[in-house]
C-alpha cells in the first residue's frame, strides 16, 4: 500500500540525539515504513500507516510532544526573549514546572537547615522528597528510552547518579544537581525553539514566485519551478527569491533581515 509522507512537530527536542531517539522510537512501531526526524526544524516525517494517538503516545513515552497536523496548535515559544521569555518558557512546561517546584524546596529546606535547629534526618528526607520531584519526568524518559530504544541515555544515567547520591547519604547534592540538570536541558531546548523560530521567519520571507526570463520574454514562476542556469529578473522594491550572481545591473539590497 502506497502512504504518502506526513510531517508532525516535536516539541521538547533540545538535542540532536534527542531526535535520533524519536526516530528510533517511532521506527520500532507497527505500519511505518520510514521516519525522519529533524533537529534542526523540530519536524518528524513519516511514511505508514500509523493511528495519530498510537504515535503520539510513542514519542510522549520518550519525553516529547507531538502536534496533530490536522489541528496545529498555537506558537508555543514565548513572545518575550532574554531571561523573562526563558521563564516564560519555564512556566510553560510540566517538566520544567516540576524543576521549579523542586528548586524552590530545596532553598527553602537550605534556609530552614541553616536558620533553625532541624533534625538532620528530616533535612534529608525534604531534599530526597525535592529531588524526587524533579527528577521524575527525567526517570520517566530515561526509563522509557531503555524500554522502547534499548539504550542507556543521559536521562537514565543522571537519574541513576541522583540517587546513588540518596543512598551514601549526599542529600543536597543530589538534589542540586538533578535540578541544575533539568534547567539545563530546559535553557538548551529554549535556545534551540528560539533558533528554529527564526529560521522559520526568514523562510516566510522568501518570495512564493520568481520572474524568470526566457527567451527574452518575462514569465512568473513558483520558486520551486526554478533550475540551476536559470536567469531571474527582481525590480526594485521586490525580495530576492533565490540565491545566484547578479548579471547585469546596480543596486543595493537590505541584508537586516539575516545579519540584524
Amino acid at each position: 500500500m502506497t502512504t504518502f509522507p506526513r510531517t508532525y512537530k516535536v516539541g521538547n527536542m533540545d538535542c540532536a540525539h534527542c531526535a535520533l531517539e524519536v526516530e528510533t522510537g517511532v521506527r520500532k512501531l507497527d505500519g511505518v515504513q520510514d521516519v525522519r526526524v529533524d533537529f534542526a526544524s523540530g519536524q518528524m516525517i513519516l511514511n505508514g500507516d500509523v493511528p495519530y494517538d498510537t504515535l503520539r503516545q510513542r514519542v510522549e513515552a520518550l519525553g516529547k510532544t507531538l502536534e496533530n497536523p490536522a489541528q496545529p496548535a498555537a506558537d508555543s515559544l514565548p513572545k518575550r526573549g532574554g531571561v523573562l521569555g526563558f521563564v516564560d518558557y519555564l512556566l510553560a512546561r510540566r517538566e520544567t514546572q516540576l524543576a521549579l517546584i523542586g528548586g524552590a524546596g530545596i532553598v527553602l529546606t537550605l534556609l530552614a537547615s541553616l536558620l533553625f535547629p532541624i533534625d538532620g534526618r528530616v533535612i534529608g528526607a525534604a531534599y530526597t522528597v525535592f529531588m524526587l520531584i524533579t527528577v521524575y519526568p527525567i526517570a520517566r524518559s530515561g526509563l522509557n528510552t531503555l524500554r522502547i530504544n534499548h539504550e542507556f541515555g543521559i536521562n537514565l544515567l543522571m537519574t541513576i547518579a541522583a540517587v546513588g547520591a540518596i543512598v551514601i547519604g549526599e542529600y543536597l547534592e543530589s538534589a542540586t544537581v538533578i535540578f541544575l540538570f533539568a534547567v539545563g536541558e530546559a535553557l538548551e531546548g529554549y535556545t534551540a525553539d528560539r533558533a528554529r523560530h527564526s529560521l522559520r521567519s526568514l523562510l516566510e520571507l522568501t518570495p512564493p514566485r520568481a520572474i524568470r526570463l526566457h527567451n527574452g520574454h518575462e514569465e512568473t514562476v513558483p520558486v520551486e519551478a526554478l533550475h540551476i542556469d536559470d536567469t531571474i529578473l527582481v525590480k526594485p522594491g521586490e525580495r530576492i527569491p533565490m540565491d545566484g550572481e547578479v548579471l547585469t545591473g546596480t543596486s543595493s539590497a537590505n541584508q537586516a533581515p539575516i545579519t540584524g
